[in-house]
């Protein structure tokens, strides 16, 4: 007999994809359901009081090894502070940069976000629908790997080659604008494949400090069809440095994270016992 869907069974399904996900030395930094699927539906966000007999979730983990954490836990403790929990780079970022309502406290349903932020070994490719994450990928490229190779063409420093990456593609250097269109290969890969499948999103966000490489912004926009901006939080203009503003750009979004507080994705636990197992478990794991 066709059951409603439960909230009880999507917890038993978001605990079953941990369980097969995680390893013994990670933990989950952000798990996101994407979809779930069951008798005469599927891809549906909130399957709640839907009828079915079977139940399938797909679930996007961005996942943190236990020793990173303990590094941050120990670094905020010494800061006098207490470690709540720690937040998904990309999702503070489109909380940040991203108008308020777009990000997932409004009511635009079909709204759709594509957020690039490019750092010096990797970027974060993420698409987002409400606010939620779609896709996410980390294309192992950024703007160091740019650098070193316009210093090993032109062969010159690498502090040289960092000033003359921030040219581009439009250098008056036929060799730096050269290694440019080599080097963004990789990330239009990356972006394509977030992409794949997917109805294109209403606009882009272009992050990090590889955003400030001139024409990066309007080569995302050439390269995916998609109207794109250099991502900066409202709170950040009042700094003169465009560099400064891009590197708070996460830290901006938490802040907004505090005031407007969204659903965790992975609750603390508010029994004592609870956190008494989940502590013994850490202990375990680091020491033995």
């Amino acid at each position: 007999e066709p059951m409603p869907v439960r909230a009880l069974d999507l917890a038993r399904l978001r605990r079953h994809a941990l369980s097969q996900a995680l390893g013994i030395d990670r933990e989950a930094l952000l798990l996101e359901p994407l979809g779930f699927c069951g008798n005469g539906f599927e891809g549906v966000r909130d399957p709640r009081t839907l009828p079915t007999t079977r139940l399938h979730g797909t679930f996007a983990l961005v996942s943190l090894p236990l020793a990173l954490r303990q590094l941050i836990t120990q670094a905020t403790e010494s800061a006098g502070l207490d470690l709540d929990r720690l937040v998904y780079s990309g999702q503070a970022l489109a909380v940040a940069c991203d108008d308020p309502e777009a990000a997932g406290r409004g009511t635009g349903e079909s709204d759709r976000l594509l957020l690039v932020d490019i750092g010096g070994c990797s970027t974060e490719c993420v698409l987002l629908e409400r606010g939620h994450l779609q896709r996410s990928l980390t294309v192992p490229w950024g703007g160091m790997k740019a650098a070193e190779a316009i210093a090993l063409r032109c062969r010159i420093t690498l502090d040289q080659a960092l000033t003359l990456s921030l040219q581009g593609s439009s250098s008056a250097k036929p060799e730096v604008a050269q290694v440019w269109q080599k080097q963004r290969q990789t990330l239009a890969k990356g972006v394509q494949q977030v992409l794949e499948g997917e109805p294109l999103p209403s606009r882009a966000l272009v992050t990090g400090r590889g955003a400030l490489v001139d024409g990066m912004v309007e080569w995302v926009q050439e390269t995916t069809g998609i109207a794109a901006v250099l991502g900066r939080s409202p709170r950040s203009k009042s700094l003169r440095d465009i560099g400064q503003q891009l590197a708070l750009g996460a830290a901006f979004g938490l802040l907004e994270m505090m005031e407007h507080p969204v659903p965790r994705a992975l609750p603390r636990p508010s029994s004592l016992v609870d956190r008494l197992l989940i502590g013994t478990k850490t202990l375990l794991t680091e020491y033995f």
